[in-house]
């Protein structure tokens, strides 16, 4: 067996974390700050086995007809040997708009 796919295996790529013991919370302000259609949602995601952590804070502002504009930042926390302490970045940013028709 190649080295490599037994290393995956036994990491967390190869243990099961189908939606399994999480404790997920998401708040969303409608109209923030006196802004209309600013809306800034979070939502922080708890591993209970391994106590690993996963924060997103948004800014989502949708004034615009068929339109969306989101800023997100993404937050990892855990070990070496958990579920979100194993991904391969702590921190990332996203922007996109996106265009419904």
């Amino acid at each position: 067996m190649n080295i490599v796919a037994l290393a995956l295996g036994q990491s967390s790529y190869g243990r099961s974390f189908a939606g399994e013991n999480y404790l997920c919370f998401r708040a969303q302000q409608q109209d923030a700050l006196g802004i209309v259609y600013f809306q800034p949602p979070g939502i922080a995601m708890l591993n209970l086995g391994d106590g690993s952590l996963k924060v997103i804070p948004e800014l989502l502002y949708t004034g615009i007809n068929n339109f969306e504009l989101r800023l997100r930042l993404y937050l990892l926390h855990g070990g070496s040997s958990t579920d979100f302490g194993e991904k391969g970045n702590s921190r990332k940013r996203e922007l996109y708009a996106r265009y419904y028709f």
